[in-house]
């Protein structure tokens, strides 16, 4: 009689187990990743969007920027 009470709460055990394991699997398949509004992408990807996306990034500097880079390396 003991022993059966041990296999029933082994089994419970294992059952319980594998619901878990069940519910986490499907939550992280089906449940969408990175749909939140993080302000790094443009709000559009059109052609003019793209070209308003380039023409405001700074390119001035990259030059020495790229020779700090290369003495920090060079260390």
């Amino acid at each position: 009689m003991e022993e059966n009470k041990k296999l029933v709460w082994w089994v419970a055990g294992i059952i319980a187990i594998l619901v878990v394991a069940a519910f986490l699997v499907y939550y992280l398949r089906y449940t969408p990743v990175g749909t939140g509004d993080y302000g790094i992408l443009p709000p559009s990807d059109t052609t003019q969007s793209i070209e308003a996306d380039l023409n405001a990034t700074d390119l001035n500097n990259l030059d020495s920027e790229l020779s700090d880079i290369d003495k920090e390396l060079a260390q």
